[in-house]
């Protein structure tokens, strides 16, 4: 269940970084012109929905899922003129996934964790997952509105389902193994996706309050934070995938950020009592700037004809550290 559904839930930023589904598909949805695809769509969010309001249907996680995958779908085909709408069916698709999480853990209670099988782990890493898509393209279209606000807690509650989908990627002796059920494809781009949303969150703290200098500082340490956990996360997908090229590049991008952040720390530090502090930020920054331009670099390294990896080296090769030269 899990594969099928990936493939056709996979939203637009997933579609960024995983690659799984070429191009878009821009139709209007709920028009005489509307595509073969939209219309079956359509009928089957329709039969879902009836079926939801069954005894069976409404305690079944699997219903609940697909309907939800079959909303998201709906909202990632929408045009650009359609953005209520694209809204509306993401809004929902989220409400129904949280409906196949809690159907799900119903059915857990009583149950140990070494009973679930292979497809009940696949199919709950499947359901945060997806919810976590769905809920960081919300949080996308929002912080693009400028409602940073609702971006937060949005990104947030993200950042919360990856965290709760990764639980199924274990620790094992020498790296990394996936637990049963979920493939080591799947948990890299989990991975990499709760890295992404992370850095996302990083961009929105909240500067907008701040009235001294101690208040930036301490926001741009919150910043400091949440890039420091993308770092690690990125780094927890490449040792599943280490050539991985989007990884690596991404945990460039997360250096490159703490690298900014650290200058704007040294550069906000005032007085000769600070001044190791000073010396501490600019040690950060330069450490920072120089694993960018290498992350960078072996991205390229990797994907020679990727012409975002190729313009973001150019941006950051003066600091390539003289060995890597």
């Amino acid at each position: 269940m899990h594969a099928s559904a990936l493939e056709t839930a996979r939203s637009a930023s997933a579609r960024r970084y995983a690659s799984v589904i070429p191009g878009g598909v821009r139709t209007s949805i709920g028009r005489a012109n509307e595509p073969a695809r939209d219309r079956a769509l359509a009928s089957r969010a329709d039969a879902l929905r009836a079926a939801l309001h069954t005894v069976e249907g409404a305690s079944s996680p699997s219903t609940a899922y697909e309907y939800a995958s079959v909303l998201q779908e709906q909202a990632e085909r929408c045009a650009p003129e359609d953005a209520r709408l694209r809204d509306e069916l993401t809004i929902r698709a989220c409400d129904a996934y949280g409906k196949a999480a809690a159907a799900a853990s119903k059915q857990r209670i009583g149950r140990s964790s070494s009973d679930e099988d292979d497809a009940s782990r696949a199919a709950a890493h499947a359901v945060l997952y997806n919810w976590a898509i769905a809920l960081g393209d919300r949080a996308g279209r929002a912080r693009s509105s400028g409602d940073d606000a609702s971006a937060r807690h949005l990104y947030d509650e993200a950042i919360d389902k990856y965290d709760k989908a990764t639980t199924y990627v274990k620790h094992g002796y020498g790296g990394i193994v996936t637990s049963g059920g979920v493939t080591t494809q799947q948990a890299t781009q989990a991975l990499n996706n709760l890295g992404l949303a992370l850095q996302s969150r990083a961009q929105c703290v909240d500067f907008e309050s701040t009235t001294t200098v101690e208040d930036v500082n301490r926001a741009r340490m919150a910043r400091v934070e949440f890039l420091t956990r993308a770092v690690d996360k990125f780094r927890r997908a490449l040792r599943l995938e280490p050539c991985f090229d989007r990884g690596v590049y991404n945990l460039g991008t997360a250096m490159y950020a703490l690298n900014a952040e650290f200058a704007a720390l040294r550069a906000g530090v005032v007085g000769t009592s600070a001044e190791d502090d000073e010396r501490a930020y600019g040690d950060m920054s330069r450490e920072y700037a120089n694993a960018s331009a290498v992350y960078v670099a072996l991205a390229l390294a990797n994907s020679p004809s990727n012409s975002v990896y190729t313009q973001s080296f150019a941006l950051v090769k003066h600091v390539l550290p003289k060995p890597y030269v």
